[in-house]
């Protein structure tokens, strides 16, 4: 990696390091799996994953664990190993969902927030639970653009079909008015659809 890439890390206040597999872009240096918020690392800069034990977690796994880290009482009996371990896998799966959604850049933003060295057993969990809600805000938002994409699909289909329509030999009105009026119908649900996705920007 160029001098010019560590330096606009360093202004960006983001931690690495060198290993053998690359520039680190997440965490410090892995020490043991025992001490809290340590071994962040997800994520070589080219895309390698340092821990292929690392799963991400899925919407019922999110919710589970909410749950669970909403009692203080409960965060006390954890191991501190598999504490660490829910948290990388939060990060992990935040990370993996704000590609998705092309907001990996901000990503690297949010997850200053979320660094936990140095903190209290209490503390961790907390720092736990809300990258478990902000995953879960991520994966509304996943399938709310999943929802819109396929809305377009059908959209476009019958786009196509009312051009068939009309460049037919034997137009059908009935079936033109049909197709417009599903056509118009699709729009305003897409439309209303980018709007509430726009006003959860926000709060993503």
């Amino acid at each position: 990696m160029s001098t010019i890439y560590e330096d606009l890390l360093e202004n960006k206040g983001l931690k690495y390091y060198r290993t053998g597999q690359g520039l680190i872009e997440i965490g410090d240096k892995p020490a043991g799996l025992d001490e809290l918020g340590r071994s962040c690392s997800v994520e070589t800069m080219d895309g390698k994953m340092l821990d292929n034990t690392l799963q991400l977690i899925d919407a019922t796994g999110i919710d589970y664990f909410i749950g669970v880290f909403k009692n203080p009482s409960v965060i006390e009996k954890y191991p501190d190993f598999e504490l660490n371990k829910i948290y990388q896998r939060a990060r992990l799966s935040l990370k993996s969902m704000m590609k998705i959604l092309l907001l990996r850049n901000e990503f690297y933003h949010i997850d200053l927030q979320y660094q936990a060295q140095n903190k209290t057993k209490s503390d961790f969990g907390l720092i736990i639970l809300k990258l478990l809600l902000r995953c879960k805000k991520m994966m509304e938002a996943k399938t709310a653009v999943s929802r819109i994409i396929s809305m377009t699909f059908v959209r476009n289909s019958k786009i196509s079909q009312l051009k068939d329509q009309f460049n037919s030999t034997e137009p059908s009105l009935q079936l033109i008015s049909k197709f417009y009026a599903e056509i118009v119908r699709l729009s305003s649900r897409i439309s209303n659809k980018v709007i509430i996705l726009k006003m959860r920007r926000s709060v993503l």
